[in-house]
């Protein structure tokens, strides 16, 4: 599964800076924490961000006796920083981004602004889907907080094998709800299926294309709560 999520980021240095700052924090064998650049230009970072982390397994054997063994595991989140609308990109992040966002504030001397972006998801997939210029489906809308009474509410989620925005207007029936996640299916021929996250969350069993992902960049400021 292949996932992206945006925070909006407020940089208070410029990007040249960024990179010759985390380039001072570079990864290396002997290091628990660091950074790997792979691209730096005046508009954009990308790298890699490298936490080593020593695990240890309890194995119980058919006799009941217990060992204990040592690994060494790598957790890797990719990233993009750039001084556009969103500001920070996070690719395939791992289960915790603690560490990766203290020092990437560290590098900007505590002064990085970071903020999580609240997106709707049934409006972000629309705007995909009219810039893709190829037929989408809504096949899976995940609601929450769906307002029964002043006490009550709902989580449902729309499951079907053909669009399932038409029901939805019935199932609420203008009520207040959220819309946290959605599946949408792209094409004909060569289907794209993309999850859609109300974090600005977009992940896939599918490699996305550079144009693709342009479109998924590009349209998240239009669909802003």
């Amino acid at each position: 599964m292949i996932r992206h999520r945006w925070i909006r980021a407020q940089w208070p240095i410029d990007m040249r800076t960024l990179a010759s700052r985390l380039g001072k924090l570079e990864y290396k064998s002997d290091a628990r924490t660091g950074f790997i650049l792979d691209r730096a230009r005046a508009d954009i970072v990308e790298g890699r961000f490298v936490e080593r982390v020593s695990v240890s397994e309890r194995v119980v054997n058919p006799l009941g006796g217990e060992q204990l063994f040592d690994r060494v595991e790598f957790r890797v989140a990719e990233f993009r920083a750039t001084d556009g609308d969103h500001g920070l990109e996070i690719i395939n992040p791992p289960r915790s981004t603690t560490m990766f966002l203290n020092l990437l504030s560290e590098a900007c001397d505590d002064a990085l602004a970071l903020q999580a972006m609240d997106i709707n998801p049934l409006v972000w997939g629309t705007l995909i889907g009219d810039q893709v210029g190829e037929r989408c489906r809504f096949l899976s809308l995940q609601l929450s907080k769906l307002s029964l009474s002043e006490t009550v509410s709902a989580q449902i989620v729309l499951n079907g094998t053909s669009d399932v925005r038409p029901y939805l207007d019935d199932l609420t029936l203008g009520r207040k709800f959220l819309i946290d996640k959605v599946k949408i299916e792209i094409g004909e021929q060569r289907k794209h299926s993309l999850i859609l996250g109300r974090q600005a969350a977009v992940s896939s069993s599918q490699s996305m294309s550079v144009a693709l992902l342009h479109i998924i960049r590009s349209t998240i400021a239009r669909a802003q709560l």
